[in-house]
């Protein structure tokens, strides 16, 4: 193949056609936040735990955390390095 070959381009071949994309998710259902929820409080219950834990918990962990915290909980985070945090439940 010659440099010339490669900017050729009246001989390319056309490109694969794409299916298109499927339909998009929409929230989760209510009863699985509120389990997802609980999840995370008892964990937070048992101590100070990462951001780490909790995604390996739960996948959206972080809206889960701002749900709870529009019902009124305290949970603190803190950062500790690079892209590592403490969340921590304050009673």
């Amino acid at each position: 193949m010659t440099q010339r070959d490669l900017f050729n381009w009246s001989e390319a071949e056309p490109l694969a056609k794409r299916e298109p994309a499927g339909e998009v998710p929409g929230p989760p259902p209510a009863s699985q936040v509120a389990a997802d929820c609980q999840l995370i409080l008892e964990e937070l219950r048992r101590g100070p735990t990462t951001n780490v834990a909790l995604q390996d918990m739960v996948l959206g962990y972080r809206q889960r955390i701002s749900d709870l915290r529009k019902k009124g909980y305290s949970i603190k985070n803190r950062k500790l390095k690079g892209r590592l945090s403490l969340y921590s439940l304050e009673e």
